[in-house]
């Protein structure tokens, strides 16, 4: 699933969720990091 991911500063970056746990997705981004965010930063692109 493509989606948008809202950063600290403000900004939203793309990136595929790999997986979901709990309140937490794995977002891969466009540039192959992975990272869990908590799910409220996480909307469908």
């Amino acid at each position: 699933m493509n989606v948008s991911v809202m950063w600290g500063n403000g900004s939203r970056y793309p990136g595929q969720v790999q997986q979901v746990q709990g309140q937490h997705v794995l977002v891969v981004f466009q540039d192959g990091q992975s990272r869990w965010i908590e799910s409220q930063y996480v909307q469908n692109a």
